[in-house]
């Protein structure tokens, strides 16, 4: 079964018709496809290690490479269910997945499930230089931990006060920013940052649209995309946001910037791309062999190359 995020989205496949004159633009690098699942796999979350790239997906599908290049596959004990978040700290790993799994290791050979305190899907999870990490998924949860991944600890919070909302909207994405801050963005456009690892929110920006990734480049720029072709911008550390003109009202699922500051959005069946950051407006990235007909959920930098990930268990390395 597809986790919530993705069987929502599939709704959504209609609306990716394009709205007013249409560009094309090339990556500027290459892309290499360097994994090819089945026609029913999906690789959700990617993580890259001190050592090697970490890849999750499916019925507890885990794959691990020193090269990116050639890949190892097993299979997790998860009784069929799928991880859909990776996260690499110094030492040890942690992924999650449906109904509340946990599962860590400190070789990232030998994995062990962890006690949780939700049965919710987590989406996505995520861990900093100190051991702390976070994780987040289905209703609002928000689950935290401070001694890399063995004990975790679930994190309240007051919606109606943070979004103005009775609802406990689903948190698709976590990450620590670069001053060691947690920010979530899912449902209601929100986008929410915390410095005391969860245990208060500050709201930085709300909406109609549901956002899906956010990324943060390194000179501090944060970037966050989501439904009806959304894609944010904010430069002042999350007090402002603009919003990029796109060729789309589709969904979009992910988002990264590469090595030469292109970014590089990817949606259903509809890739973008902006090559200069100084302009304010996405174009089509044209179709691309290695690409293919499918949409990617996840990313990672290892070495000079950031890798792909998603849709029949794909992994695409590209290179500048």
């Amino acid at each position: 079964m597809l986790p919530l995020k993705h069987a929502a989205l599939a709704c959504f496949c209609a609306l990716l018709s394009l709205s007013g004159p249409v560009s094309a633009t090339n990556f500027t690098g290459t892309a290499e496809l360097v994994h090819q699942g089945t026609a029913h796999d999906i690789v959700y979350g990617i993580s890259a290690g001190p050592r090697e790239l970490i890849a999750v997906g499916t019925a507890g599908t885990l794959l691990r490479s020193s090269d990116g290049g050639s890949w190892k596959a097993e299979r997790l004990e998860t009784n069929g269910r799928a991880l859909f978040s990776v996260a690499s700290g110094e030492g040890y790993a942690v992924t999650v997945g449906q109904e509340g799994l946990i599962m860590r290791s400190d070789n990232t050979l030998e994995w062990e499930p962890v006690s949780a305190p939700t049965d919710q899907r987590l989406f996505s999870v995520a861990v900093d230089g100190q051991g702390n990490c976070a994780a987040v998924g289905g209703f609002g949860t928000i689950i935290v931990s401070r001694d890399k991944g063995v004990n975790w600890t679930s994190r309240a919070v007051d919606w109606q006060s943070l979004i103005d909302q009775p609802y406990e909207p689903h948190i698709y994405k976590v990450i620590f920013d670069e001053k060691g801050r947690l920010l979530m963005v899912g449902e209601f456009g929100m986008i929410a940052r915390s410095d005391d690892l969860g245990e208060s929110w500050e709201l930085l920006r709300k909406g109609d649209a549901s956002i899906f990734d956010i990324t943060q480049t390194e000179d501090g720029t944060l970037y966050a995309v989501g439904q009806n072709g959304e894609v944010v911008r904010s430069t002042d550390d999350g007090s402002n946001w603009v919003q990029l003109a796109t060729t789309t009202n589709g969904v979009l699922l992910n988002a990264l910037v590469s090595q030469k500051s292109e970014l590089i959005v990817f949606g259903l069946r509809e890739n973008l791309v902006n090559t200069s950051n100084t302009q304010d407006q996405l174009s089509i990235l044209q179709a691309h062999s290695e690409l293919g007909n499918a949409w990617y959920t996840d990313n990672t930098a290892f070495g000079d190359s950031h890798y792909i990930v998603g849709q029949f268990g794909r992994i695409v390395k590209l290179s500048n």
